[in-house]
Formats: structure tokens, C-alpha cells, sequence
């Protein structure tokens, strides 16, 4: 069995083709045609690897690249006590105020999260982190501790 009969087998495993599955089965035929894209594309173990890596943050909005504080990466939504208040157009998570890109600064809200007692994830004001510039945003966040 090779690697893309092995994925829809899987696929078909978690019965996502299904009419009663999360999104009445699409989510199956979404998969399937990532698969058969990934395959023609004839990857190595390694680069297999990393073209996931990179799809993976692509897919979260997660840039590729260092956000700077070069205007052109920020796009101005409004005033925040008489400051121009930005929100990166590269990475939605980053918000910062003119004086702290003047100061290589931002703050990513979704630099943390949180587990309550039935582990269910979320964020709150205080999963936000002011973070240095440049920045290479995680793919995922991380667990605040309590």
C-alpha cells in the first residue's frame, strides 16, 4: 500500500466521507483532493515534511517569514488613546500602536491558551503577549500555566 492509498483508507476510517460526519461529508472529498495534490507532487520523506510544515502555517494564517515593523507589513485600523492602532496584515494575531512599532514591539493574541478542567482550550485577554520585532510568529500557541 503506498502513501496516498493508505490516506483515503484513513480517511474512510474516520467515516469523514459519511453524510452524518462534521460538514456532511465534505470534509472527506477536501482531504481526498489534498491527497491526490500531494502525491503527483512526489515528495521524499524530508521534503514531505517540510511542504506540510509550511502548508500547515500557511493554513493558520502563520507567515513564513519575520513580521518587522515596515509600514507596509501594517495596515491602520483605528486610534487607541490618540495613537494610530495597526493590525499586521501578515499575521491577523499581531495588533501594535505607532509608538510600540516605533519600539520594535507588537502583541499577538494568540500567543497563549488556556485548558479549563474538562480541557477544553480558549483565550482570554490574558493570552495576549507583547512580543519584540522582529517576530517569527509559533504555529501553534503555547499552553499558558496556571
Amino acid at each position: 500500500m503506498n502513501w496516498k492509498e493508505w490516506a483515503l483508507e484513513e480517511i474512510k476510517r474516520a467515516r469523514l466521507y459519511d453524510e452524518d460526519s462534521m460538514y456532511g461529508g465534505s470534509l472527506g472529498k477536501c482531504l481526498e483532493e489534498l491527497v491526490d495534490v500531494f502525491s503527483k507532487q512526489d515528495h521524499s520523506g524530508f521534503s514531505a515534511s517540510i511542504v506540510s510544515s509550511l502548508f500547515y502555517r500557511l493554513t493558520g494564517w502563520k507567515p513564513l517569514t519575520p513580521i518587522t515593523n515596515d509600514l507596509s507589513e501594517w495596515e491602520e485600523i483605528g486610534m487607541r488613546n490618540g495613537e494610530k492602532l495597526y493590525q499586521s496584515k501578515r499575521c491577523p494575531s499581531l495588533f501594535a500602536t505607532e509608538s510600540m512599532l516605533k519600539e520594535n514591539k507588537a502583541k499577538d493574541i494568540d500567543y497563549w491558551y488556556k485548558k479549563d478542567e474538562e480541557s477544553r482550550c480558549y483565550s482570554d485577554h490574558e493570552c495576549h503577549q507583547i512580543v519584540d520585532l522582529p517576530y517569527f510568529s509559533p504555529a501553534r500557541p503555547k499552553l499558558k500555566n496556571e
